[in-house]
């Protein structure tokens, strides 16, 4: 099991969003600042951590999910 499965943007100037990752580092999902609800994409994005700063975090809620379902 991982130690965590999500990153909180940290970045001064942007928005605290929660980024989801699979094993290859693509976008599969992601939860706005404000708690909303969980978006995830049919095909993983790509996804760039450069110049930003980002807290790792474990959610659970995350943990089953089908590929483009809207979670609350």
């Amino acid at each position: 099991m991982k130690e965590y499965n999500g990153l909180r943007e940290l970045t001064p100037g942007f928005p605290q969003h929660t980024y989801f990752l699979n094993e290859a580092g693509k976008l599969i999902a992601y939860r706005k600042a404000n708690g909303g609800a969980l978006t995830t994409f049919s095909k993983p994005l790509s996804f760039s951590r450069s110049r930003r700063k980002f807290e790792k975090i474990f959610d659970d809620s995350v943990m089953f999910f089908s590929p483009g379902e809207k979670f609350e």
